[in-house]
């Protein structure tokens, strides 16, 4: 039998496998809002200029997207067939 070497997390404290096992982040900086829609910072930067990019959050100096603001503008400017039986 091998004993329990973990110590308990002091209170008010959050024990490291409760962070390692955090959510994904909501909100991602730019390099990797762009990233996440496949495109250069640059345009993701023209884009917000223009107020033709996806929604985002200003903290400060700081811009974030949320991803769901991600997800939405792919939807928003997706093109093709659709697979519409009404037709």
């Amino acid at each position: 039998m091998t004993a329990n070497t973990s110590a308990p997390a002091a209170e008010g404290t959050v024990s490291l496998s409760v962070l390692s096992r955090a959510a994904a982040p909501a909100a991602l900086p730019v390099m990797e809002a762009a990233a996440y829609l496949g495109v250069s910072k640059s345009m993701l930067d023209t884009w917000r200029s223009r107020g033709t990019g996806p929604r985002y959050v200003r903290l400060g100096t700081k811009v974030v997207y949320r991803i769901a603001a991600l997800d939405d503008f792919l939807l928003a400017n997706e093109h093709g067939a659709r697979n519409d039986a009404s037709r």
